[in-house]
């Protein structure tokens, strides 16, 4: 193999390339620390476009993981809803139910239709005492399930009328139209 010696003239055309593009090419035979020296401010450009592109990126990541949790904290919200709207329909013996179907979702969410729903109840005043203490909630459901043993059964009937899905099969005589034909 031929010794790789780089001439005198190669050199001087590529000095000359570095001086006309003032730094914007460095063509070999010369170094990076070449054009360094000679343009340190073409150097700081370069670093300062770098971390400007990388700032740049670092942000779009930063919304888009924002946004990402943006979407995701809406679907909990919107599911969320739907158990505060299924729990309506809720009697305080189903509700234990209600919370196995939707214990994959945070309590900070259902706690609030939870302690609103309680206070519609006479049987479950004692657990209002509970509200705002930090008790988690599966043990206020647990303590419910063992009030629910001690309620009694008139009130069980009369609780269960405080449900609005208790929709007639059919309408009220009071309301059935006659046919006039």
């Amino acid at each position: 193999p031929r010794s790789r010696m780089t001439s005198i003239s190669e050199y001087d055309h590529a000095l000359n390339v570095l001086l006309e593009s003032h730094g914007l090419h460095c063509p070999l035979p010369l170094s990076g620390s070449v054009r360094q020296q000679l343009f340190p401010e073409y150097c700081f450009a370069l670093d300062d476009r770098r971390e400007k592109k990388r700032a740049l990126s670092m942000h779009a990541a930063a919304r888009r993981e924002a946004s990402q949790a943006a979407r995701e904290y809406m679907l909990l919200q919107g599911r969320a809803g739907q158990a505060a709207a299924e729990l309506n329909f809720c009697t305080p013996l189903t509700a234990s139910a209600w919370y196995s179907r939707w214990e994959d979702l945070p309590d900070e969410l259902l706690e609030g239709a939870f302690w609103r729903w309680v206070k519609r109840f006479p049987s479950l005043r004692p657990l209002q005492e509970s509200e705002g203490m930090g008790i988690p909630l599966w043990y206020v459901m647990s303590d419910m399930a063992d009030m629910n043993l001690l309620t009694p059964e008139w009130l069980k009937a009369t609780e269960s009328g405080f449900c609005p899905n208790r929709i007639a099969c059919g309408r009220p005589a009071s309301v059935q139209r006659t046919g006039t034909a």
